[in-house]
């Protein structure tokens, strides 16, 4: 298994998240990259930053997911009201 550091690319391809939720999930500290290091596809990334991007992409999904349910269910009369 390779170590690191691994590129913007690579930490696109595995997470299948665009550039921009990257960007954002890196600006709130969601990937907890290092800021000093250069700035999106010029700043390393750790194994960890992977991992951490895998969970933030699964967590993006889930809350589309669970919203679109929501819509959904609303639209068609149901009882789940929404909420902000």
């Amino acid at each position: 298994m390779v170590a690191g550091p691994f590129t913007f690319a690579e930490l696109e391809a595995v997470t299948l998240l665009g550039r921009g939720e990257i960007r954002e999930c890196v600006r709130r500290g969601i990937i907890s990259a290092p800021t000093e290091v250069g700035q999106g596809h010029h700043r390393d990334y750790t194994r960890w930053n992977l991992v951490e991007g895998v969970i933030a992409a699964a967590l993006l999904r889930q809350v589309r997911a669970a919203y679109f349910f929501r819509v959904g269910a609303h639209r068609r009369g149901g009882l789940l009201p929404i909420t902000d």
